[in-house]
């Protein structure tokens, strides 16, 4: 009988020794994703799994070399006029005290702005189309750099959480700049996600419409989305663990971050873009952001479109489709 509690014990102790081995590892391995996903170390993840997935593409896709030397070109041309503009830095203090850069690209007796922002581990420099393209239009532009990026302060990124507050700052000082502003929000992957996070802000009515290209419905649908095919691990129970990190590291829950209950509350209109080959923010998506919204909307699905490159992929009608839509507001 003494035998048995002992053998009893020794197992007990053994099951208790080998739970708190597995939740240590498992705790660990959470701060290491968080660290390659959500600081600015994740940078390198995302070139290693961009480069996997064009691998992985590259079948589903014809001349891949011609249409990457197609893409440079057609990015060049941009990025040159760019450079040539000679912005100017803007810089504004987030809540938290953190200084974030843009720049700004003067356009000549307007009252009209396009507030751009770009996607996850990007920099101003993906809004350079944007920039010229709001130029020959009669636009100011301000491409900004979110925290965490570029020259803009900050090690987290908050997937367009904490940013949708950074963006309203540089509404005001727009504003502040050109009190008759009519101002576009014009968002690319991530910074597509923020911009729909901040429709469902009070906005001043110089806002006048939103435009994002690829979003994501909510971070946490994002992460669902990714971690089996970024880092090949369940999302249970890897991801709760990564939001309660989240929690403690930046102070708020990752299922706050959530597009489409922003869209819900929008009063601003917004024209919806998506690629229906993208597998990086899947298709599908856009739809439940296009259903959730209650705000005036359009839909414009780019057929053999990829994550973020809609403009490349349909250039006859992809501004074009995007200052028909604005036209309407301003």
């Amino acid at each position: 009988m003494n035998g048995s509690k002992s053998l009893l014990k020794k197992v007990l102790k053994l099951l208790t020794t080998l739970a708190l081995l597995a939740t240590l590892l498992i705790t660990g391995i959470c701060y290491i994703l968080y660290k390659l996903t959500l600081t600015r170390s994740a940078r390198s993840t995302l070139a290693r799994f961009k480069k996997r997935l064009n691998k992985s593409s590259a079948s589903k896709k014809t001349s891949n070399s011609v249409l990457g030397e197609e893409f440079k070109t057609f990015t060049k041309t941009y990025s040159e006029w760019c450079v040539n503009a000679s912005p100017d830095i803007w810089t504004i203090t987030s809540f938290d005290g953190l200084k974030l850069n843009a720049r700004y690209y003067p356009c000549e007796d307007s009252h009209n702005w396009l507030l751009g922002v770009h996607g996850y581990f990007s920099s101003y420099a993906e809004l350079n189309p944007a920039a010229k393209n709001a130029y020959d239009k009669g636009y100011h532009t301000l491409a900004v750099n979110l925290r965490g990026h570029s020259d803009s302060e900050g090690n987290d990124i908050t997937m367009g959480w904490y940013d949708r507050l950074d963006v309203l700052k540089w509404i005001d000082k727009i504003i502040d700049m050109d009190p008759d502003a009519n101002i576009v929000l014009y968002g690319i992957s991530m910074g597509a996600a923020t911009v729909m996070m901040v429709s469902g802000e009070t906005l001043p009515p110089n806002v006048k419409c939103i435009v994002e290209d690829c979003g994501y419905t909510s971070i946490m649908d994002e992460f669902t989305y990714q971690m089996p095919r970024m880092y090949n691990l369940p999302t249970f129970p890897m991801l709760p663990l990564i939001a309660f990190l989240c929690r403690i590291k930046m102070g708020f829950n990752l299922h706050e971050g959530s597009a489409v209950n922003q869209v819900k509350k929008s009063k601003t209109p917004i024209l919806f873009i998506h690629g229906d080959q993208d597998d990086f923010v899947p298709f599908s998506m856009v739809h439940e952001l296009y259903e959730a919204a209650s705000c005036p909307k359009r839909l414009y699905v780019v057929n053999g479109a990829t994550h973020a490159n809609s403009y490349f992929i349909d250039k006859e009608n992809y501004w074009p489709t995007i200052w028909r839509f604005v036209d309407q507001y301003i």
